[in-house]
């Protein structure tokens, strides 16, 4: 890791801490932090988001500083992300991320379509989200990882990551969670 980037995040811990330590006492909403936080259609976009996933029954519970994870029947769907100038060390201020559950995209999950066309697009789509290492908090260099029947080398753990996601993108990670929801009631 690059001495500079080290010190960005040696620098930044006892803010995030801090920051962290409030908010566990308090565990607020993201509908909490995200008018603060966002703004103009960023922060619409978001609110919406978290308004469809209260509508569906699934509720964001407050995981650590500015993060949240959304479950269904005691597991992981997604996770919940927003910048702020106090967190310098995460996700840039003015943003908000979603992670996607992440075994799905290991799949295949070809079944989940209409047709071969949908789900090519939909594969596409979720491959130029892929994210690579940047060995952030110094877990680099990445890893090999299988999405959707294509292998990429040097990624990060979280492999696939949506910021500021737009109507469209919404509307994938949407089907996502529904197909994972269809993914975890049959296993369990």
């Amino acid at each position: 890791m690059p001495k500079e980037i080290k010190q960005k995040v040696i620098n930044s811990l006892p803010e995030k801490l801090s920051l962290a330590k409030e908010q566990q006492k308090t565990k607020p909403k993201p509908e909490d932090l995200f008018p603060g936080l966002l703004e103009g259609g960023v922060r619409e976009a978001a609110m919406g988001f978290v308004a469809w996933l209260r509508g569906n029954k699934l509720n964001p519970s407050w995981r650590c500083a500015n993060g949240w994870v959304v479950k269904f029947k005691a597991k992981n769907v997604i996770n919940l992300n927003v910048g702020s100038r106090a967190y310098p060390g995460g996700i840039m201020a003015g943003r908000w991320r979603i992670g996607p559950p992440l075994e799905l995209l290991r799949g295949d999950i070809r079944h989940e379509f209409e047709d071969e066309q949908s789900y090519s697009e939909f594969k596409e789509f979720i491959w130029s989200h892929v994210n690579y290492c940047t060995s952030c908090v110094g877990c680099g260099p990445g890893r090999t990882r299988v999405v959707l029947g294509k292998k990429f080398e040097l990624v990060c753990n979280g492999f696939v990551i949506f910021t500021n996601p737009d109507e469209k993108t919404l509307e994938y990670v949407k089907k996502m969670i529904e197909f994972e929801k269809n993914r975890l009631k049959k296993l369990l």
